[in-house]
């Protein structure tokens, strides 16, 4: 019985260890290695390791391993299931794990060519893929797409909102326009500048100049 807690821990750490050729099974691997699904300091499985792991195919999985490509190495211990784990979202971060390694379709396969995309990691919360310049998942804002949201939303109609790093809206630059006074990121207010005038913007523009209802200036005249 003394061997008992040695075998467990054994057996346990057997369990956890990492199947190298599963790094080619998932877009991105060669980048994160075996540290999407281990924890670099213990071993332990991370959130998409625990995806991976139930999620693995075997040979009988296969319906006609016959019609496989020649190059695809099934591991005995399984292979990765990414038409399926792509689907999942591992870190809870709102993104699936195909949307955060440039394969929302789950399509990739061993041997394919990696995605020409800013992988992000799929165990971590605080890695996602903003920046991307569409909004997706649960963006409210990437770069200068807004979704259709603007100041207004806010109820400050003037002025123009600014999209985080971590793409949630930031309107500190709205403006109450509409109230006569000319606030920070407002050209104009109720009317432009007494002291402007078309030519003062372009020297050929002539007209009077007019304010917009989100206070800037309107040209168009």
């Amino acid at each position: 019985m003394r061997w008992l807690p040695f075998l467990l821990i054994s057996a346990m750490a057997a369990t956890a260890q990492a199947r190298g050729y599963r790094i080619d099974q998932v877009p991105g691997g060669y980048r994160f290695e075996c540290y999407m699904c281990h924890v670099r300091a213990t071993w332990n499985l991370t959130s998409f390791g625990r995806d991976v792991l139930n999620h693995l195919l075997h040979e009988e999985d296969y319906p006609d391993p016959e019609a496989l490509p020649e190059n695809l190495y099934i591991g005995e211990e399984g292979n990765v299931d990414w038409a399926i784990v792509a689907l999942l979202d591992s870190d809870g971060d709102g993104y699936t794990n195909g949307e955060e390694l440039g394969d929302p379709m789950g399509l990739f396969v061993q041997h394919d060519p990696q995605p020409d995309f800013p992988f992000t990691r799929p165990d971590r919360p605080e890695d996602f893929p903003c920046g991307s310049g569409a909004v997706e998942g649960p963006e409210e804002c990437d770069g200068d797409a807004f979704a259709g949201a603007t100041c207004g939303d806010f109820d400050l109609p003037g002025g123009h909102l600014a999209c985080t790093a971590e793409c949630r809206i930031d309107p500190s630059g709205c403006t109450p326009c509409g109230d006569g006074v000319l606030d920070p990121g407002e050209a104009c207010d109720g009317a432009p500048p007494a002291d402007l005038t078309c030519a003062d913007l372009d020297p050929a523009w002539i007209g009077p100049l007019g304010c917009t209802d989100d206070c800037q200036l309107d040209d168009s005249r």
